[in-house]
């Protein structure tokens, strides 16, 4: 009965000095290789498509984002990406938020706006001094990059 518990107390402490290895954390999941590259995000159109009846600005587009897992490269619509609207004369921020299909729609009022949009484990995209002229109708894509970041 000793002996089972001799070999029994060894090969718990065995165990839990092999689940102790050193590994890297990566900050936007796990990769086998340490050669991880960061893709960059990009403005995929910005463009005027029209006037409507109203006094202020509309603005709508979709959100993509690109990723690579074990060298494929997968481009998905990105739900609840944080849209945000600077106004650079009132200094005031208006924010938007992605539905599930990536879409999203703001009215805003006629001014020069920075719009900054995020999403967690994919770079930040920040667009300067965009112009909105009064009942202006422009879309805006996007394509947000991954990133990595070594923890070690």
């Amino acid at each position: 009965m000793k002996q089972g518990s001799t070999i029994l107390i060894i090969l718990t402490v065995a165990l839990v000095f092999v689940g102790c290895k050193r590994e890297p954390i990566y900050a936007n999941g796990k990769s086998s290789s340490s050669n991880i590259t960061s893709i960059p995000s990009k403005i995929l159109s910005l463009q005027t498509i029209g006037f409507a009846d109203t006094t202020l600005a509309v603005i709508y587009g979709k959100t993509f984002g690109k990723d690579s897992i074990d060298s494929r490269v997968t481009i998905d619509t990105l739900f609840c990406t944080s849209i945000e609207f600077i106004d650079l004369e009132k200094r005031d921020t208006i924010i938007a938020v992605s539905d599930i299909h990536g879409k999203y729609q703001k009215y805003l009022r006629p001014s020069n706006y920075d719009i900054i949009f995020s999403y967690v484990g994919f770079g930040l995209l920040k667009i300067e001094n965009v112009a909105f002229k009064r009942s202006e109708i422009k879309e805006l894509d996007v394509l947000l990059g991954h990133y990595s970041i070594l923890i070690d």
